[in-house]
């Protein structure tokens, strides 16, 4: 493992940092962090696809 990769290994992470596996998970990230107050109880968050 490199220096860098450990040093992420470590880190902790806070709210605003935003982590994406897939653009779904991205743009999940990116209402949240848009739209905080409006988002604060939501437990499900659906984004994307086609309407077929």
């Amino acid at each position: 493992m490199n220096t860098s990769s450990r040093s992420m290994a470590n880190s902790t992470l806070s709210p605003a940092r935003i982590l994406c596996c897939d653009i779904d998970a991205f743009f999940c990230q990116a209402a949240y962090l848009a739209w905080p107050e409006k988002l604060r109880d939501v437990e499900l968050l659906l984004v994307g696809g086609h309407p077929e």
